[in-house]
Parts: structure tokens; C-alpha cells; sequence
């Protein structure tokens, strides 16, 4: 193939890499992608052939007009600069496609294709991005040093070459070094990456990403809300768990949670309801105690002010289970953790806390929350509620209603004496007698508790929660909604939780004493069908999200937290292995018969690798450095006062000092030429060339004056 097969086929394969950088710019359509991508394929047609449709006048005028279309969509469309820019690049980037005629050209579009990668970068948080920005490297290694061997090339070649590649340039050895030259560049970018300071503030903090609207989660909820969002697979946090020490495997953790239950992720306690919504009306909202501790501040729920009136806020009871959360941006202020938390770590500058025990955050995110949370599961102690909420029953004006659901209420709890009992009976009944089903019956003017209770016997978890609340209100046990998420999917892989907008679920606080003390306890009347967990995804699809979760910990969110443990862990290790060679070297080896093998397989891998090394030495596939007699040339041209410009190519720079030179058999140009067939062509000179060589470099010490 000849250097323009290979340039074109470079330039569209960056150009694909660039439709596909912006392909994960968050406000880009697929469709546009999609369409600029097919004019870039029909562009290819053009190409081949060697026919023009665009002139590189028109494609200046083109792209003026681009531009102002650019600043229209910024200024009234998008209103985002990222964006905005996307598609005027990728716009350009289409056009650039039909004026490929010059290096130039070839040029500018490989610019207009990094400026989509920085886009990109600034936009995405997805680890496509890095295998994306890799190819990039690789396609930039090639490209720059094709059209440099391309230039020194047509600058020396001989009459009739017409700029053809020579034979065994680009062979696999080629490829290799290039593969060779990536994967350094990527392991500098990373290691600069991990050791640069963390920027804290400002543009570069943090990724803005869309908000996920949980529909079926709010601190108002509607009983019919629920139901469609059940359906919903968009994951709103993943919840890692740190293996228990002395539980063996690590994901241990979670099964002994399972045993005792599941896992409960709380949101926000409703009290009031009002027949058909759920709200909270208690706020009660006060500041959380902070300790700040490096870059991370701790918040204490144990240690905040008592509620209005003098009510102490609760202690939780029970062993601590520590979770790492990375919660998507919701639509909500709220932040999630496993029942009962009582202490949060994490870059917030405040955190705030009602009656019901739920957190919240300053405002409402728009990127990624990471924190860390300590929950006690189990009752959560405290004095008994006083304000009448929690018992109130007062919605139910319908007589006919009322007397129904106060019946079925003392028939389900008779011979029940303690609050507690009286919970557990209503829990069992719903469990036993009602369906579940994301779609029940509805019946046009009923009270929805009446109706899910004695007409259409089904529904989903808010009907069950909002019956029990309502049937213990009319035993006179204090009760509330919770609602929050189910535990999701075990991904044992790294360890962590799935979470996903499926995962809603509302159950049931009730306050009652048990051995002696007070608490408030949590109760699910919801059937098993409607809280196990989904059947296990593929184990493809659980090393993806792995990959994702481990991009966004260590990557989109690196601080200099992160960046001090790593440092810190470097150190103990550097000088754990410094203390380990030390007594090594103190006692004599010894070698066991388990790691004999070990060793022998180790001492004939270097052996391997050094006859290779030697073999290919030999046959000149490794020399590709520049050959000895060609600097012996510049010194000696040097010391003349000729010396070699950086701008200049080897046949430009003897070009330049052949009409100096007195003896025609000492051309400066005869020794440039064998210099490029060996360097270029991949073929050593032989024996009789080494021998011309070495004459001429000779008369040239002798024979050539000195510059003027």
C-alpha cells in the first residue's frame, strides 16, 4: 500500500473515534451521531475514488456558516458550552471528510478529532471513554509517524519511486513498538494522574450529570406512584460492604444479613396521611454534630440536638455494619443508608435531620454523592412519640369505612396484649390473606386502604405498608411509613450492592416495647414476592458494572484522601519488602519443594527471553536506532562547521553541503542514501557498502573544506 492508503485509513479511524467520544457527551443525540456518522461513511466513497464535492474554498465557507449555527445553539438552544461544541465539531469533523487532498487536511481533522476527545473528557464519566482515549494514543502514535517517514521519504526517494512504502517498513515488528509506545504513554498519563494534586474546587470538582427521576420515591407519596416505577432498571446507588472480619468469603456479609432479613436502604419517615398521601409533616429538621477529620467531615446522629419539646433523640442498638455508598444524582435531597444510621462520613459542609431519623443533604445533588455510613440494624430505641400523628386516623370520615377496617383490625389482634404482638399479628395477616401484583384493581371513589382491604385483596408494597400503618393507628400503636430501597443485586465480585429505581419499596415503623424497652421497630407486611431479590444477571453484565463501579471509586471520584492511603500504603510496603531482602540476605536460601518449580519455570523464562533477544539482535529486526556510520557522518560534517538544521531532512541537509564538497566519489548524498535504506527499509548495508562508506567518510575528513 502506498502512504496515502495509510493516511486515509488513519483518518477515518480516528474520525470514528471521535463520533464515538461524542456519542457519550451527556445532551447529544444518537440521532445526530448517527446522521454526521453516515456522512462520514459516504465521504469514504469520494475518497477512494479521488473525486472532489467539496472544494477547500467552499469548506471555509462552510465552516463559517457552522460556526454561527455553533454560536445559535449555544446562545439559544443548548446553553451549554460542552455540548454546543460537540456538535460543531463533529459537524466540521464530517465536512473535513469530503477535502482530504493535502497533509493539511489530514491535519486538521486529526485536531478537530482530539478537541472531541478533551470534549468528552469534560463531559463523560464513563470508562468507554479511557478504552476510547487509548485507541486515540495509539492512532495518534502511527498517524504522526507516518507522516513523518512519509515527508523524509518523498524528500530523498529516488526517480520512479512516487512515494510508495518500502517493503518491510510496516510489519508486525512495526505495529508492535507502537503498541509498545501506548502503553507507556498510558501508564505515565496514569501515574501522573495518581500523583498530581486533586483540585477541589471550582469547574473541575466534579462531573454534572443528568438526575434520575425516582418516581416512585419522595417524601410524598402517593399510593399509585410505586406501582410503574417497579419496572424502572435504572440503577440510583451501589452500596459496598466491607468483608466482616472472621466471616470467610467475604460476601459472607451479605448472606448473613439475608439470614437476619435483608438489607433495608431508609429514606424518609411519612406520618401524616391523608386517604390518599403520605407526607411528612413532623419536620423538625435540625443541624447534625460535624467533626472534621482531614478532608472528610463525620456527623453524628448520636451526638445532635434533642427534637422540639425535649424529646432525646433515640440511641440504636445492635452491632455496626459500615457501608460505601456512591448514590446517583436524585431528585431528592434525601441520603440513603441502611436502617438506623448513626454516623455519616463525607465531603458535605452540613447535614441536617428530622423527627422520623432521615438525612438530608444541603440541596439537591447534581453528580454523584460518594459517603461513607455507620448503621446499627435492628430497634431503633427511644421515648415514646407524643404527638398525636402518629396515631391519627381522623382522614377517615366515611363511617362505613371506618367501622370495616376498626372490625377487621380488633378480630386480626384479638388475644394480642403488647404493642409489639399486636404488630406481628397485623404482619402475618397481611401476609397470609393479600396478593401482590404491580397491577391491582382499582375501584373509582374507595378509599384506597377500604378498597385494597375487602374488594380487591392485591397490591403492591405502599398498600400493605399504608394498611398495617392504618390498622395498628386504630390499635392505638404509633405508627409511620418508611420508604427507601431494597437491597438489590449482590455483586460478589467487588463486593457491593446494585440499587435500582425496581428496588423502591415502603414498609412499616411501629413504635412498641419490647423486653422492658421502648423502640420504634421495623415491620414488612409486604408478601415475599414483592421483596426478593432478582434473579442473579449474567456474569458478563456483573464484571461491567464492576469495571463502572470501580471507574467512578478510583477514577471520576480520586481525592486526596485517596491519594494520601496510597502513599501510605506504598511506604508500609516499600519498607515491609526492604525488611524482608534484609533478612534474606541475613539467612542462607532456601528453597522448598513446593517453589522448586517456581524457580526452575522463572530461570528458563529469562533464559528464553535472552536467546530471543540475542537471535533478533542478530538478525537486525531490533536495530532501529540510527546506524553508527550516519553519526560518524554528522560529526565529522560538525567539526567542517556543516551543521544539521532540526527543520531539515537528511537529503534536504546534504543537499546543502554536497556543492561544497571537492571529490565526487565522497558525496555526502551517497552516504544519506544507505543511511535511509538501512534506518527506512529495515535491510542492513553489506559488506561491500560498509567498505564505500567507510572511504568516503575518510576523503570527506580530508577532502572537504571547511564552511564558509
Amino acid at each position: 500500500m502506498s502512504f496515502t492508503s495509510y493516511t486515509l485509513i488513519a483518518a477515518y479511524f480516528l474520525s470514528a473515534l471521535g463520533f464515538a467520544s461524542v456519542s457519550l457527551v451527556d445532551g447529544i443525540e444518537p440521532w445526530f451521531v448517527a446522521m454526521t456518522a453516515f456522512a462520514a461513511v459516504w465521504s469514504l466513497y469520494f475518497n477512494v475514488k479521488k473525486k472532489t464535492l467539496i472544494s477547500s474554498g467552499l469548506w471555509n465557507v462552510l465552516a463559517v456558516m457552522v460556526f454561527v449555527l455553533f454560536l445559535a445553539d449555544f446562545l439559544l438552544i443548548s446553553r451549554t458550552l460542552i455540548v454546543s461544541a460537540s456538535r460543531f465539531l463533529t459537524v466540521l469533523l464530517a465536512l473535513k471528510l469530503f477535502d482530504l487532498k493535502t497533509g493539511r487536511d489530514h491535519f486538521i481533522a486529526f485536531g478537530i478529532v482530539f478537541f472531541q476527545i478533551l470534549a468528552a473528557a469534560a463531559s463523560t464519566v464513563s470508562p468507554a471513554f479511557f478504552v476510547i482515549l487509548a485507541l486515540f494514543i495509539a492512532a495518534s502514535i502511527f498517524v504522526l509517524m507516518i507522516f513523518t517517514m512519509k515527508k523524509d521519504w518523498e524528500a530523498g526517494r529516488k526517480a520512479g519511486a512516487q512515494g510508495d512504502v518500502p517493503r518491510g517498513i510496516f510489519d508486525a515488528g512495526f505495529f508492535a513498538w507502537i503498541a509498545v509506545v501506548t502503553v507507556f504513554s498510558l501508564a505515565g498519563a496514569l501515574a501522573l494522574f495518581f500523583i498530581l494534586p486533586r483540585m477541589g474546587a471550582g469547574f473541575f470538582e466534579r462531573k454534572t450529570l443528568n438526575t434520575v427521576k425516582v418516581t416512585g420515591f419522595s417524601d410524598r407519596v402517593n399510593l399509585d406512584s410505586i406501582g410503574p416505577v417497579k419496572n424502572d432498571g435504572t440503577i440510583v446507588m451501589r452500596v459496598e460492604l466491607p468483608p466482616l472480619e472472621g466471616v470467610h468469603p467475604p460476601e459472607g456479609v451479605q448472606q448473613k444479613r439475608q439470614a437476619q432479613g435483608g438489607f433495608y436502604f431508609r429514606g424518609a419517615a411519612l406520618d401524616f396521611y391523608d386517604g390518599k398521601i403520605w407526607s411528612r409533616e413532623l419536620r423538625g429538621n435540625r443541624i447534625l454534630a460535624r467533626t472534621v477529620i482531614g478532608p472528610v467531615s463525620h456527623f453524628s446522629l448520636e451526638g445532635a440536638e434533642p427534637p422540639q419539646g425535649g424529646h432525646p433523640l433515640g440511641a440504636a442498638t445492635g452491632e455496626t455494619v459500615e457501608q460505601n455508598i456512591l448514590l446517583e444524582p436524585l431528585e431528592t435531597d434525601i441520603l440513603f443508608a441502611a436502617s438506623h444510621p448513626v454516623e455519616i462520613a463525607g465531603k458535605f459542609s452540613y447535614l441536617s435531620f428530622d423527627d422520623g431519623r432521615a438525612v438530608y443533604l444541603p440541596s439537591t445533588p447534581y453528580s454523584r454523592v460518594e459517603y461513607k455510613v455507620w448503621s446499627v440494624p435492628g430497634p431503633l430505641a427511644a421515648p415514646r412519640p407524643e404527638d398525636e400523628k402518629y396515631t391519627d386516623t381522623s382522614y377517615l370520615t366515611n363511617e362505613a369505612a371506618r367501622a370495616r377496617i376498626a372490625a377487621l383490625t380488633a378480630e386480626v389482634i384479638r388475644g394480642q396484649v403488647t404493642d409489639f404482638d399486636k404488630a406481628i399479628a397485623i404482619e402475618k395477616f397481611l401476609r397470609k390473606n393479600f396478593a401482590y401484583t404491580l397491577n391491582p384493581k382499582k375501584e373509582a371513589g374507595i378509599d384506597p386502604v377500604d378498597a385494597f382491604l375487602f374488594f380487591s385483596k392485591e397490591g403492591y408494597c405502599a398498600h400493605f405498608a399504608s394498611s398495617m400503618a392504618v390498622m395498628l393507628r386504630l390499635s392505638g400503636v404509633p405508627s409511620r411509613i418508611v420508604t427507601g430501597f431494597l437491597q438489590g443485586e449482590w455483586n460478589s465480585l467487588g463486593g457491593y450492592f446494585i440499587v435500582r429505581q425496581m428496588d423502591a419499596h415502603s414498609w412499616v415503623e411501629a413504635y412498641a416495647r419490647q423486653n422492658g424497652v421502648g423502640a420504634w421497630h421495623t415491620f414488612d407486611p409486604t408478601p415475599s414476592a414483592g421483596t426478593e431479590p432478582p434473579p442473579r444477571p449474567p456474569e458478563f453484565m456483573l464484571y461491567l458494572d464492576f469495571i463502572r463501579w470501580k471507574w467512578n471509586r478510583y477514577i471520576i471520584n480520586f481525592t486526596f484522601s485517596d491519594q494520601r492511603k496510597l502513599a501510605q500504603t506504598l511506604e508500609s510496603r516499600t519498607a515491609g519488602l526492604t525488611a524482608w531482602l534484609k533478612n534474606a540476605l541475613r539467612e542462607k536460601p532456601k528453597i522448598s519443594a513446593e517453589g522448586a518449580p517456581l524457580v526452575l519455570a522463572a530461570l528458563l523464562l529469562a533464559a528464553a527471553c535472552y536467546l530471543y533477544m540475542k537471535k533478533a539482535l542478530g538478525k537486525g529486526t531490533l536495530k532501529q536506532k540510527t546506524p553508527r556510520f550516519y553519526l560518524d557522518l554528522l560529526g565529522i560534517l560538525e567539526k567542517k562547521g556543516y551543521v544539521k538544521k532540526a527543520f531539515e531532512t537528511p537529503m534536504e541537509f546534504a543537499a546543502r553541503v554536497e556543492p561544497f564538497q571537492r571529490v565526487a566519489i565522497h558525496r555526502v548524498t551517497d552516504i544519506t542514501e544507505l543511511f535511509q535504506k538501512e534506518r527506512y527499509g529495515g535491510a542492513a548495508i553489506n559488506k561491500a557498502e560498509a567498505e564505500k562508506v567507510k572511504r568516503m567518510l575518510e576523503g570527506l575528513k580530508k577532502g572537504l573544506p571547511p564552511a564558509p
